[in-house]
């Protein structure tokens, strides 16, 4: 004698899941373009404050950005020490008569030495 076929059980509904399948991002774009920039912001800030991986992403960019900015550090110590050194060292071994006399050659190192901070400062702009 043959058994009878066995019949499936139902699944239980009790436990089931009521969310909906994922949007996509496309959805989502016209949305939060549509709102208005400080709503943007505060869901923002609660996503941050929630989601450590969010926090992170909003830093990284903001870190970014003032990279971005702010001026690059131009260095001058090369032409300060060339000044200092026209000044305090160069000419004085010499005698006073003698340095009175060289005073237009110091001068004019340390002016020159002026005029190429500001050129790179301006082509810095």
């Amino acid at each position: 004698m043959a058994a009878p076929p066995s019949k499936r059980q139902r699944s239980s509904t009790s436990g089931a899941s009521t969310s909906a399948p994922p949007l996509a991002a496309t959805t989502f774009i016209p949305l939060i373009i549509s709102l208005p920039s400080k709503t943007t912001q505060i869901f923002l800030l609660h996503a941050a404050l929630k989601y450590p991986d969010i926090a992170n992403l909003i830093t990284s960019e903001h870190t970014r950005l003032t990279a971005a900015k702010s001026p690059k550090s131009i260095d001058f110590d090369h032409l300060s020490k060339s000044a200092w050194k026209a000044l305090n060292v160069t000419y004085s071994s010499m005698k006073s008569s003698r340095q009175f006399h060289m005073a237009g050659e110091a001068s004019e190192d340390v002016q020159s030495c002026i005029k190429t901070i500001a050129k790179k400062l301006l082509q810095a702009r």
